[in-house]
């Protein structure tokens, strides 16, 4: 039977083609070319006896069930394997960029950079911005000129205090001269301050209120117009009009 032609509207659609089950017109000595059916030509008259159907196999209602179990246990295991993957891609700090608030800052003993002693207690009073830091840590590296615009922008009305953690002191000191940050910066030497407040991320932006109160964590690098929306929002009780 002639294949009937497309219409002109359904031209853009693809169409398959099927090649006869029963092998009508194949001869013998074809040999492996039997495997291989020719697309028929949609141009061709032929008037040639039509090719009835083979037998349609019907599924019962259990193999149904079957194979949609097995197709949900398929797509089940490919959305696990691509979550995984997800967040290996991703490292836990970038992932998430959550702010996680806290109960109170802890008063651990802390050296500044001229070595004096200095605790968070210290600049109780005043908001303040605590960020974590390395001259190991690129991340760091990269975000401390945003932080130095933010601090500059904002004065006296927000404290700044950068955490210096395993690190050499010249190189943490080469850092700070280098990027030419003025907010205080100090050395937690033991990690004490770092594991108090729950610190496994660098860098690692803390928010604290002028009572104390730890408001917000930042865990991961920040951008200064990032860090001026939460300042705005956590500590100052809205948005600043000058910022970064």
């Amino acid at each position: 039977m002639p294949r009937r032609r497309p219409q002109d509207e359904g031209a853009d659609d693809p169409v398959e083609t099927r090649a006869d089950d029963d092998g009508a017109g194949a001869a013998d000595e074809a040999g492996a070319d039997d495997e291989v059916a020719a697309a028929p030509d949609p141009e061709a008259d032929g008037d040639g006896p039509e090719v009835p159907a083979g037998p349609r196999r019907v599924l019962d209602g259990r193999t149904l069930l079957i194979c949609a179990l097995v197709a949900l246990v398929a797509a089940l295991a490919a959305g696990l394997v691509v979550s995984r993957l997800t967040a290996e891609d991703d490292p836990p700090d970038l992932a998430l960029g959550e702010l996680t608030p806290a109960e109170e800052a802890p008063q651990v003993p802390l050296t500044r950079f001229d070595g004096t002693e200095v605790t968070l207690g210290d600049y109780q009073g005043q908001p303040l911005v605590v960020n974590f830091w390395g001259s190991w840590c690129q991340p760091c590296v990269d975000e401390m000129p945003d932080l130095e615009a933010v601090h500059t922008s904002l004065g006296e009305d927000v404290a700044f205090v950068g955490v210096n953690i395993q690190d050499e002191p010249e190189a943490a000191q080469a850092l700070a001269d280098r990027t030419g940050v003025t907010y205080d910066l100090v050395r937690d030497t033991e990690g004490e301050l770092t594991r108090a407040l729950g610190v496994t991320n660098f860098p690692t932006t803390v928010l604290i209120l002028p009572d104390g109160t730890v408001v917000d964590t930042i865990q991961r690098k920040v951008s200064a117009e990032r860090l001026c929306e939460k300042i705005g929002q956590s500590l100052l009780g809205g948005s600043l009009q000058e910022c970064g």
